[in-house]
């Protein structure tokens, strides 16, 4: 497996995106995040919105509690990605 094969870690992606400023523009398509997770928690949502991930590899991703609004999907690969969405309270 090359390097531009191997998934990145949900380590990498929070990284690069705080040292993008946030998720909003930030370009992840076409990268490879299968079987990462993204997570976040009920009470703890993670702030993904406004990222691009269409071309994604996302197959067997977990992202549920993730804001995902505004995110780009298209073409992403999301077979057997777990995706439980609930607003936040309050």
């Amino acid at each position: 497996m090359t390097e531009e094969e191997k998934p990145l870690t949900r380590e990498d992606v929070l990284k690069l995106i705080e040292e993008h400023g946030g998720p909003e523009g930030f370009y992840l398509a076409g990268k490879n995040l299968g079987g990462i997770s993204l997570a976040g928690m009920p009470d703890e949502i993670l702030d993904l919105h406004g990222i691009f991930l269409n071309w994604a590899n996302l197959q067997g991703a977990n992202l549920e509690f993730a804001n995902l609004q505004g995110a780009n999907l298209v073409h992403a690969k999301l077979q057997e990605a777990h995706t439980v969405c609930q607003p936040p309270k309050g």
